[in-house]
């Protein structure tokens, strides 16, 4: 029950403080286009981690090996959990 009252308050805190960060990305992208790209993603990552590690999950890759680098591949969930949206 602390971890989720930890991870519910942290992901209120990150909503508030990365709303101003999301109006100055809005702006920036009339002149830089691709400027809200490389900054949202990298912290919703981020945030994404930091949830993880609060609720005590872990990630457990299998298979990476197989996965080509060289062409695009597609990948479909099969939601067996709520922190499937989230890895």
């Amino acid at each position: 029950m602390i971890r989720l009252l930890f991870e519910v308050i942290f992901i209120v805190v990150f909503l508030i403080l990365s709303l101003p960060i999301q109006l100055v990305l809005w702006l920036l992208s009339f002149k830089w286009p691709k400027a809200p790209d490389k900054v949202s993603y990298p912290l919703v990552g981020w945030a994404f981690r930091v949830i993880t590690y609060i609720a005590g999950t872990k990630l457990n890759v299998i298979g990476l090996d197989r996965v080509p680098e060289d062409t695009p591949v597609l990948y479909i969930g099969n939601h067996r959990s709520f922190f499937d949206t989230v890895f």
